[in-house]
């Protein structure tokens, strides 16, 4: 059985601040090249790879797979480039459930449990936590998962998912 489902990752106002100022910065080299120096005709390349690198990795997805009792977490830059996640055992799985849930109160208190955010940022209403083993310690997983994915996991732990 393999579902999967893809959460975009909010471009904050910092951002949208920096895609313009390095547009800003290579039109104005580009400009002031043309009158003063060939030197900045070099330096309005290199702006220009700047923003070309600035927009590829500030457009981030985050794509959840489940598959045969594995959840796997993998970022996707500007829609063509992925990189991959973390991958967890679901039968190392402790808990999922809200943040406020009365069970996850403990674990999100203790601070030796390693904390991985793949949140869109949109919707903190919709945010669940799993906690599940990670190398020789647990890991906090935070992610947004619709109804269909919670069935899967409930399908396979069903005492540790909590709605």
């Amino acid at each position: 059985m393999f579902f999967e489902a893809i959460v975009p990752k909010k471009k904050t106002f910092a951002v949208y601040a920096a895609r313009v100022l390095c547009v800003l910065c290579t039109i104005l080299f580009f400009y002031m090249s043309l009158f003063y120096n060939i030197v900045l005709l070099f330096m309005a390349f290199f702006v220009c790879y700047g923003a070309y690198l600035l927009f590829l990795y500030t457009d981030v997805e985050y794509e959840y797979s489940f598959q045969d009792n594995e959840v796997m977490f993998d970022k996707v830059y500007a829609k063509s480039r992925r990189k991959e996640g973390d991958r967890f055992d679901l039968k190392k799985l402790e808990l999922v459930a809200k943040p406020e849930y009365n069970d996850m109160i403990p674990y999100m208190r203790r601070t030796d449990i390693m904390t991985m955010d793949y949140t869109s940022g949109y919707n903190p209403d919709g945010i669940y936590v799993m906690i599940i083993g990670h190398g020789a310690g647990l890991a906090k997983v935070l992610f947004e998962p619709n109804d269909a994915m919670l069935e899967r996991f409930r399908t396979v732990a069903p005492s540790k998912v909590h709605k």
